[in-house]
């Protein structure tokens, strides 16, 4: 068995992860990251994965993958695909059916932050998307299927709705369960991850972006907003509630709607920006539905021009049309405590740990705490490109 991550190791963004094993190659996720850059016009210039690699392992091509395993529908996670079609026409695609239906709108939201691109490059990515997402053989939970001499099983993961831990069996060469993000604590869209008590894969490939910081503490949800959002309204003075990820939009919504329900925040409108919006109207496909009849979509803002009281959430781009902001901490994450218990569970030989950055405490940069917590483990922090025989 071989294994090549191909980028997010101690980072964030382009997570792909290269899996050779009893003679099957596999990628789990294919997505993209987004950098921050002063000399681009809109500040940020996106990447992918590095594929240099696969020819330390004997391919010559990427259309050499047998199959692109998906785990969920984040841009960090999925991004790249619409490229990547390009060179591999025949490789099948697998994730769960709501990824499917998600992914193709959360790829092209990220068109507006990334690089300065022409309308015909634009068009031609959303063209690529749709290809990418419709080549997608949507999966259940729980249902294995044969890849070559694999058995590939989806289990419900947490995070976000669709997400999905991939097990990975073979006769020959052990298994591998790969996290992808997860959570253990439910949240309004999902419940926590969701695994048989009887599961001990050999190899856990897992996506921990809080598991390198046992002093790091999870954010108490969005708790701490209320008074901010009463003070706000009370005042009859429009706030702006800003949001990086159209998923934690929904959360958010869902959060104020409850509220409202039990007086904890008193009744005002909730506007809502399009991208946000969409994505409501896509999850109620799958009969999820948070927007109720006291929300509405944006309406058309200026910064000099007066405002209906009330609560807006929306991207980072409409900051400046409010001068009440009220930013929101919280995480769809699993936390330090919930990876070690993860751990514990599921007893693997080995833990590879990726999609974890050391910045969150730089003077604990290269903190190895799970693996001097669970000494009889052996704890893998690979480097992109390296090639590691398990």
């Amino acid at each position: 068995m071989k294994f090549i991550a191909l980028g997010a190791t101690n980072s964030v963004g382009a997570s792909c992860y290269f899996l050779q094993i009893d003679g099957t190659n596999l990628l789990l996720d294919c997505g993209k990251g987004i950098l921050q850059n002063k000399f681009s016009s809109n500040g940020h210039n996106t990447f992918g994965p590095d594929f240099t690699s696969l020819s330390d392992v004997g391919l010559v091509s990427i259309a050499q993958i047998d199959a692109i395993l998906i785990s969920h529908g984040h841009y960090d996670h999925i991004g790249y695909l619409p490229e990547i079609i390009q060179q591999c026409p025949d490789t099948p695609i697998y994730a769960t059916s709501t990824t499917k239906k998600l992914g193709h709108y959360l790829i092209m939201d990220n068109l507006n932050i990334s690089e300065n691109i022409s309308l015909e490059q634009k068009n031609s990515i959303e063209l690529n998307s749709i290809n990418a997402i419709e080549r997608i053989h949507p999966l259940n939970f729980l249902k294995p299927i044969q890849i070559g001499a694999l058995q590939v099983t989806f289990y419900e993961a947490g995070h976000v709705p669709g997400a999905a831990m991939i097990l990975i069996e073979s006769q020959n060469e052990g298994s591998v369960l790969y996290t992808g993000d997860f959570r253990k604590t439910t949240t309004k869209l999902t419940p926590g991850y969701l695994l048989p008590d009887t599961m001990q894969p050999d190899i856990l490939l897992m996506c921990g972006l809080h598991a390198k910081h046992p002093k790091y503490i999870m954010p108490d949800g969005l708790d701490s907003i209320v008074n901010k959002i009463n003070e706000a309204i009370w005042n009859n003075v429009p706030c702006f509630i800003p949001t990086r990820e159209l998923t934690k939009g929904i959360e958010i919504i869902s959060f104020l709607a409850d509220k409202m329900q039990t007086s904890d925040i008193a009744f005002t409108p909730i506007f809502v920006d399009d991208n946000i919006w969409n994505l409501n109207e896509r999850l109620q496909e799958i009969g999820i539905s948070v927007i109720n009849e006291q929300c509405s979509r944006f309406p058309y803002l200026t910064i000099k021009g007066k405002k209906a009281a009330g609560i807006y959430i929306g991207g980072k781009k409409y900051r400046h049309f409010f001068q009440t902001i009220i930013d929101t901490k919280f995480s769809l994450h699993a936390g330090y405590s919930d990876c070690s218990e993860l751990i514990e569970e599921l007893n693997p030989a080995t833990v590879i740990l990726v999609h974890s950055p050391d910045d969150t405490y730089p003077e604990q940069k290269g903190n190895f705490a799970l693996s001097k917590e669970h000494p009889d483990i052996n704890f893998i922090y690979p480097q992109v490109g390296r090639q590691y025989d398990l």
